[in-house]
C-alpha cells in the first residue's frame, strides 16, 4: 500500500481525480478514495496478482479542473512461496497376522501459506493386504488413521509401502513397512503380559492360551492404555462378536474374564476395537487353589472389581466349629464359602452380603473335607486379611 497526499498551492482547493499507470501485466491497483480535495489524502493498494518478479516504476496522476500533476513510485515484486506441507507415518513398522488388521497414524503439517486440503492414498502393499484411511482427506495440520487389513490367505512377507498426500500439484510421500505373519493366533503365555496392543475401530486381533489339567482358575484380562478395546474369550475355537464364552461388555480397556475349574485345552482370545485404542496390556493367568493353615491369617490380599481369588482349608473329622473371616483394608471384598467345591456367585454355603471388608461365616459341626473360600471384588479392594479356623 502507498499513501498518496495532495497539497493546495494557490487559489481555492479543487477536487483531483487519481489514476495510476505503469502497472505490470497481471497486477491491479485501487485508490480509496478515488478522488480527493487538494490537501486531502488517499490510500493506493497494489495487488501483484500474476505479475512477473521485478522492479517497476508506477506513475500516480492527480487531475483537477485547472491542473494535472504526477509523481512516481517504485514497486518491487518478489518471488512468492506456494503453500506446502509435510507428511509422516507412525509407527515406522508394524506387523499383522493373516486374517487380522493393524493401524498407523498419518500426520500432516502445514509448512507455509494457507492450510490446504490433502487427499491421502496408499500404494505398494503386498497381495492380499489392503489399506483404508479415516478420514481419506485432511486439512494440512490434521491427521488420519490408516488401517491395514491382511486377508486370511495373505502370504508372510515384509514390505515397504508408501503413503501419498496430494494437494493440487503438490505431492509428498512417506514410507513405512508392514510385516505379515502366518495366519493363526499368537501364543499367550501363562503369566506373561502382552503389552502395547493397539488397533483401529473394528480391528480384531487373536491369541490362544493353553491351559493344562488341574488348574483351579483361569483369568484373562485387558488393562491400561486409551480408547475402547473389547475382550472376547472362547474355549476350543476363535471367538466372534456373536460366539464367545466371556464378553464383559464394559466401556474402556479394563475387562476381566474368570473361569473356575477351567477345562484343559485351548482358550482363544480376541481383542476388538469398539473404538480405536492403544497401549493396552493383555494377561492370561492360571492358578491352583492356595491352602489355608488352620488359624493362620493371610494378609495383604487385593483385587480389582469382579476379580475372584480362591483358597481351601482341609478340615479333619470331629471338629465342632469352623469360622472364616475377612477383615481390614479398603474397598469392598465379598466372602463366599462352600464345602467340597469352589463357590460361585450363585452357589455357596455362606455369603454374608455386607458392605466393606468385615465378613464372617461360621459352621457348627462342619463336615470333614475341603472347605473352599472365594474372595470376590464387589469393588476394587486392598489390604484385606483372610483367616480360617476350626476347633477344637
Amino acid at each position: 500500500m502507498y499513501s498518496v497526499t495532495t497539497s493546495a498551492v494557490t487559489g481555492s482547493a479543487e477536487s483531483a481525480a487519481l489514476s495510476i499507470s505503469g502497472l505490470p501485466a497481471g497486477a491491479s491497483a485501487s485508490f480509496a478514495p478515488t478522488s480527493v480535495t487538494a490537501g486531502g489524502s488517499s490510500t493506493l493498494t497494489v495487488n501483484s496478482g500474476t505479475a512477473a518478479v521485478g522492479t517497476y516504476t508506477l506513475t500516480i496522476t492527480g487531475t483537477a479542473p485547472s491542473a494535472t500533476h504526477s509523481t512516481t513510485v517504485s514497486l518491487t515484486i518478489n518471488s512468492q512461496t506456494p503453500p506446502d506441507f509435510t507428511i509422516a507415518v507412525s509407527p515406522a513398522s508394524a506387523s499383522v497376522a493373516a486374517g487380522s488388521s493393524t493401524s498407523y497414524s498419518v500426520t500432516t503439517t502445514a509448512v507455509n501459506g494457507s492450510t490446504q486440503s490433502i487427499t491421502l492414498s496408499v500404494s505398494g502393499l503386498p497381495s492380499g493386504v489392503t489399506g483404508s484411511f479415516s478420514p481419506a482427506t485432511v486439512t494440512a495440520g490434521s491427521s488420519s488413521t490408516l488401517t491395514i487389513s491382511a486377508s486370511a490367505t495373505a502370504a508372510a512377507s515384509t514390505t515397504t509401502f508408501s503413503v501419498t498426500g496430494t494437494s493440487g500439484t503438490t505431492v509428498h510421500t512417506a514410507s513405512a513397512s508392514i510385516t505379515v505373519t502366518a495366519g493363526g493366533p499368537a501364543t499367550l503365555t501363562d503369566g506373561v503380559p502382552v503389552t502395547n496392543i493397539s488397533g483401529a475401530t473394528g480391528s480384531q486381533q487373536f491369541w490362544v492360551m493353553s491351559v493344562p489339567a488341574g488348574k483351579d482358575t483361569l483369568t484373562i484380562s485387558i488393562s491400561g492404555g486409551s480408547g475402547d478395546a473389547d475382550l472376547y474369550v472362547r474355549f476350543g475355537s476363535q471367538p466372534t462378536t456373536s460366539l464367545f464364552d466371556c464378553r464383559p461388555f464394559i466401556t474402556g480397556n479394563n475387562e476381566i474374564c474368570t473361569f473356575n475349574a477351567p477345562a484343559p485345552g485351548s482358550y482363544f482370545v480376541m481383542i476388538r476395537g469398539f473404538a480405536a485404542f492403544s497401549g493396552v496390556t493383555l494377561t492370561g493367568r492360571t492358578a491352583t487353589t492356595a491352602v489355608l493353615t488352620n488359624g493362620v491369617p493371610v494378609a495383604g490380599i487385593s483385587g480389582a472389581s469382579g476379580s475372584q481369588q480362591f483358597w481351601k482349608l482341609p478340615v479333619p473329622a470331629g471338629k465342632t466349629s469352623l469360622t472364616f473371616t475377612i477383615s481390614g483394608g479398603t474397598g469392598d471384598a465379598d466372602l463366599y464359602v462352600r464345602f467340597s467345591a469352589k463357590p460361585t456367585t450363585s452357589t455357596f454355603n455362606c455369603r454374608p452380603f455386607l458392605d466393606g471388608n468385615s465378613e464372617t461365616c461360621t459352621f457348627t459341626n462342619p463336615s470333614a473335607g475341603d472347605w473352599y473360600v472365594m474372595i470376590r471384588g464387589f469393588a476394587a479392594f486392598s489390604g484385606v486379611t483372610l483367616k480360617g479356623q476350626y476347633t477344637p
